[in-house]
């Protein structure tokens, strides 16, 4: 007889809810980029979609970078938005940090996930706490307030419009996981048991 799915997230609500958060918060910064390129680009939206739909997230950052460069002349919106392109793009490496691994072992306030480096080609077990979580959150709210703004006052608009807002102050860089979390002592355990038995 097969086995019946067991739900960890009933077991784990505040990870689970914080995995959700993260999740939903970066399809809404993901929404606002996309948004914000369409503005720069200037296609009629089917025409931006052809080169949108073939692009991740590292490319769709990397481009607007680019477009930033060329498209915006007041140097101070363009070292502000070139900020934010930067923010993004920790962001983003966040994010995959926390929701890209193997969970190990799940506990009420963390987990440990196992990650694969391609360049070092090894696996790494990491400890996530709730902490963390809510920091990778709360940086991508405050990205897409940031993300908002440069879709309502990049040179483009603004040229229609006339006008540009003041600048907001710059966000500052959030803390790369690469950088901060350092492996732990592999876990011989095997993943945390999906199953009902």
């Amino acid at each position: 007889m097969p086995r019946t799915p067991k739900l960890l997230n009933k077991k784990y609500p505040k990870i689970f809810y914080r995995i959700g958060a993260i999740s939903l918060q970066w399809n809404t910064a993901d929404y606002y980029l996309e948004q914000l390129l369409k503005s720069y680009m200037m296609f009629e939206d089917e025409w931006a979609d052809i080169f949108l739909d073939t692009w991740g997230n590292e490319a769709r950052g990397t481009v607007l970078n680019r477009i930033i460069k060329v498209s915006e002349p007041d140097p101070a919106f363009q070292d502000y938005a070139l900020h934010i392109t930067k923010v993004f793009e920790i962001c983003r490496e966040n994010r995959n940090f926390v929701v890209h691994g193997i969970v190990r072992k799940i506990e009420k306030d963390s987990f440990i996930i196992e990650r694969f480096s391609r360049r070092q080609q090894s696996r790494s077990d990491f400890l996530i706490t709730l902490p963390i979580l809510e920091r990778v959150e709360s940086s991508i709210i405050l990205l897409c307030a940031h993300l908002r703004f440069l879709m309502h006052n990049n040179a483009k608009v603004s040229d229609l419009l006339g006008k540009r807002s003041p600048l907001p102050d710059k966000p500052p860089l959030p803390d790369r996981l690469t950088n901060t979390q350092k492996p732990i002592p592999r876990s011989a355990a095997p993943p945390p048991e999906s199953y009902e038995e």
